[in-house]
């Protein structure tokens, strides 16, 4: 994995977290995204 995949990732878990306080990252159906994670093509957000 690039630094620059990494450094994104990291981005997107703070910004996920500073969000979260407000219940401000959810999924269509209502579901809170908790966090992300690195596949093998792409960023998955994780979820309770």
């Amino acid at each position: 994995m690039s630094e620059e995949i990494k450094q994104v990732v990291e981005n997107l878990r703070e910004a996920i977290q500073q969000a979260e306080q407000f219940g401000l990252v959810r999924t269509e159906n209502g579901q809170v995204i908790t966090g992300a994670i690195v596949s093998e093509n792409s960023i998955v957000l994780t979820e309770d």
